[in-house]
């Protein structure tokens, strides 16, 4: 469990830094929906961390 954790923190900061790079260059449009995306990931993460999700649309 703690690999998925530590492989899904890794790849949310990836897109993030992304996400960075494309608002600084000015091509935000091709990564339109993606901070929405990195919240759910970000829900995810929480909830394994947790034990899982009772709540919202995790149910």
């Amino acid at each position: 469990m703690q690999y998925a954790l530590e492989v899904l923190q890794e790849r949310r900061d990836i897109i993030e830094k992304m996400v960075k790079l494309s608002k600084a260059e000015d091509n935000w449009y091709e990564f339109d929906g993606i901070e929405e995306k990195l919240r759910d990931l970000d829900e995810a993460v929480y909830c394994i961390k947790m034990g899982g999700c009772k709540y919202g649309k995790h149910d």
